[in-house]
């Protein structure tokens, strides 16, 4: 995974940077600030064909035609407007906006203290795996509210770019790499809808659905499972799981992957036997984004990752911990 560094000052050229590589076409392009400049920030995901880019500007409008992938605007300082055929919609700094293909005019107007500064991610659908997550998340064009989880992607983002830009990046070997862009999809169908309200009650065909899938998570490679691998060993879609699972456990299937994940990483922490850093299990557990698995971890073990590991020395392996979580029985 690299990272590219592109800084323009002046009009002549700066729309290049959001040609093809970030958007498939740029119709016209403006600076609406002084002095005129933009600096790009850009990574790809060439297992899924998605681009991930960090967009400060003194201020611009653009006027681009998004034939064939999603676009998640995360504008950090400033304020976004967007202008489509379906009318208008505006956000602040915080405030994700998800645009389906279309065509577009967007103003993005600059703070006197920050500029404008925003995080882009252009996927394209087919990334999500079966029709049904691609039809769901191309059907839920919005701005984010509050919960919404497309925030969960921003902050994601955010930390991609923090590590990319450190002096000592941990996103560099193919696995890691693949491991961020696994849990970048996940993350992407867990912002889809997900169909009827839990509280309506399980029904014979969600247990099913969910026993299937547990049966599968029992004995599959958790580190690099995919939701998708999930959906398809249960016999549905992404969304049917989704509703299954939220019908019968009251969480998402992500939800109960990340738990099986922490399950492992606890494993190999307190085995005297498993060599390596916190940060060499998270990876091969299949956490990218390492702060949240380091919170993840607390909020469930009562400890820190690293304290863990130093409590092992001069342990084994505690007989009391199981492969996995046993999972509780299914509801009649």
């Amino acid at each position: 995974m690299e990272l590219h560094r592109t800084l323009y000052e002046g009009c002549p050229g700066a729309e290049r940077a959001l040609r093809p590589g970030l958007f498939t076409d740029t119709h016209a392009f403006r600076f609406t600030g002084a002095p005129a400049w933009m600096k790009v920030q850009s990574v790809s995901f060439p297992g899924i064909g998605a681009t991930a880019a960090r967009v400060i500007s003194s201020g611009h409008e653009i006027e681009l035609t998004e034939r064939e992938r999603l676009t998640l605007l995360f504008p950090r300082s400033g304020a976004l407007d967007i202008e489509t055929s379906q009318g208008r919609r505006a956000a602040h700094g915080g405030q994700p906006i998800l645009c389906a293909p279309e065509h577009r005019i967007t103003r993005a107007g600059a703070t006197p203290e920050a500029g404008y500064d925003a995080l882009v991610l252009v996927v394209p659908p087919a990334a999500l795996g079966d029709s049904d997550a691609q039809g769901a998340v191309l059907a839920c064009e919005r701005r984010a509210g509050a919960g919404d989880p497309l925030h969960s992607i921003g902050a994601y983002l955010r930390f991609l770019f923090d590590d990319l830009t450190g002096p000592r990046s941990l996103l560099t070997g193919p696995r890691a790499i693949a491991t961020a862009e696994r849990l970048l999809v996940d993350m992407l169908r867990e912002a889809m809808p997900c169909g009827p309200d839990p509280s309506e009650g399980a029904g014979a065909s969600d247990r099913m659905i969910v026993a299937r899938a547990e049966d599968f998570l029992r004995h599959c490679d958790v580190s690099s499972a995919r939701l998708s691998d999930v959906a398809e060993a249960a016999g549905v879609g992404l969304r049917r799981l989704q509703q299954a699972f939220r019908a019968v456990r009251r969480q998402t299937p992500r939800e109960q992957l990340v738990a099986l994940r922490l399950t492992l990483a606890r494993r190999k922490l307190l085995d005297t036997a498993e060599p390596g850093s916190v940060t060499v299990i998270a990876l091969d557990c299949g956490f990218a984004h390492l702060g949240r698995f380091a919170a993840s971890y607390r909020a469930t073990y009562g400890e820190s990752p690293s304290a863990t590991l130093r409590a092992r020395i001069g342990r084994g392996l505690p007989r009391h911990l199981e492969p996995f979580p046993v999972f509780p029985s299914t509801p009649e």
